[in-house]
């Protein structure tokens, strides 16, 4: 009777700690471990912010005691130096994750990327079939936000609609990513053009914003009072300086899209077995739990069903590239 009620006891503490969990705990293969573990370390490029890259690559690196060597750059920059380095016969990361789909298909093409169907990824394996193609898995969904200067901006000032940047009080204090730096961004400029009109996104165009090619130096300076505002803002990149008391805060408006972070595996990598291991961290619910703070955003996951943010829309940066030359022209930067 004694042991039959430590074991009960022992299945209801499982099941508190884990079991009503909407996170799930999972563990990669044994083998893989073992072998990543003997090569050591592994390369990840990523377009991400740095709090969020460290944060994974810490956890990573305690669970697994393999280094996770991080190269960070903006989504054009980064990919210009991917391909140029494949280009160039030379294998520099291992894994790699930019906000462009397109960009892993047409590397998948060119023999860049590793398929995914055929790498014995077990968790890409059940990810879901509408956030995963051959070349590349969906892991973050992060909507853009607008981000503005407490100390320039009065609380009854705060925009409560996106249309409210082109009042005249606010035309000459606007900071924007620029579109060219990445196509995520022309696809929320885009978003614009189709939801709120033309006349508005050539409203834009005429306030002459600041233009920016990173948002990591974008916060920096609006935080500095450069500009009262930046769109399209990211939570993740403003919220660091937040903690560090920088008068910054965060407004979200619809329509909006996001930054949405798609992953692969690069061929001829150095630490393929590290690059493997480092994939279905990403895709663990650990790891899922850790992006998301548990469902409590401003991340999104993709295994989950989470209400993202009233008018959120997927990024159609296929659609936007296509009509680039259109949303330029409006914007005044063609």
């Amino acid at each position: 009777m004694m042991k039959r009620r430590a074991c009960l006891i022992a299945v209801l503490q499982v099941m508190f700690l884990f079991g009503f969990s909407k996170w799930a705990i999972s563990a990669p293969d044994a083998a893989l471990v073992r072998a990543a573990k003997a090569e050591g370390e592994v390369s990840w490029y990523s377009s991400d912010s740095p709090a969020f890259n460290k944060m994974l690559a810490d956890d990573f690196e305690k669970r697994y005691g393999v280094k996770v060597s991080v190269f960070r750059a903006a989504s054009g920059d980064l990919q210009q130096r991917y391909a140029s380095e494949r280009d160039s016969g030379r294998v520099a990361a291992d894994v790699i994750n930019s906000s462009t789909s397109e960009f892993f298909d047409h590397g998948l093409a060119k023999g860049w990327f590793v398929p995914l169907p055929k790498a014995e990824v077990s968790a890409y394996d059940t990810w879901p079939k509408a956030q995963k193609t051959d070349a590349a898995v969906t892991f973050s969904i992060a909507p853009f936000v607008l981000v503005y200067n407490t100390n320039l901006v009065a609380a009854k000032d705060v925009p409560n609609t996106w249309t409210d940047l082109v009042k005249p009080e606010n035309r000459s204090r606007l900071m924007m990513a620029d579109p060219k730096a990445a196509p995520t961004f022309l696809a929320f400029y885009r978003l614009w053009q189709q939801t709120l009109g033309a006349d508005f996104v050539r409203g834009i165009g005429d306030a002459k914003p600041l233009l920016v090619q990173s948002l990591v130096p974008a916060n920096e300076a609006l935080a500095a009072g450069e500009r009262a505002f930046l769109f399209p803002g990211l939570e993740d990149f403003a919220n660091p300086l937040i903690a560090k008391r920088a008068p910054l805060a965060i407004k979200v408006l619809g329509p909006t899209t996001g930054s949405v972070q798609h992953m692969g595996l690069s061929t001829k990598a150095k630490n393929p077995n590290a690059a493997k291991l480092f994939m279905e961290f990403i895709l663990s619910d650990e790891a899922q739990a850790l992006i998301t703070r548990d469902g409590r955003g401003p991340r999104y996951s993709p295994k989950v069903s989470a209400k993202l943010p009233p008018g959120y829309a997927a990024p159609d940066t296929q659609g936007a590239l296509a009509n680039r030359d259109e949303v330029l022209n409006l914007l005044k930067m063609k």
